[in-house]
């Protein structure tokens, strides 16, 4: 039996696949990664405001949403366009955990 090499990532998040099973999405500290899932080879990498405590795809696979509920900071982005992102910063009001 072979097995990949493990991905690296930090926080309770673990790398997370895409819902067509195609990317692999994994965080290290505030760094947001992007892989192929059949190579494992980097499709993109995006820089987060802070460290990612929570993660999701979008149910067409097209964008990822992380969450860091301390800093009341969720970050939206695009697969399709590694220039496109979207910062929701509720500041005091805070984002619900």
């Amino acid at each position: 039996m072979d097995f990949s090499r493990a991905l690296p990532c930090s926080g309770r998040q673990p790398p997370l696949f895409s819902p067509d099973g195609n990317l692999i999405a994994a965080c290290i500290e505030n760094k947001l990664v992007i892989r192929r899932s059949d190579d494992l080879a980097s499709v993109g990498t995006h820089a987060c405001k802070d460290a990612v405590k929570y993660m999701e795809w979008s149910s067409d696979s097209r964008f990822i949403i992380t969450a860091n509920f301390q800093r009341a900071l969720i970050e939206v982005w695009s697969i399709d366009d590694p220039d496109w992102e979207c910062r929701i910063d509720e500041g005091a009001a805070g984002t619900p955990n």
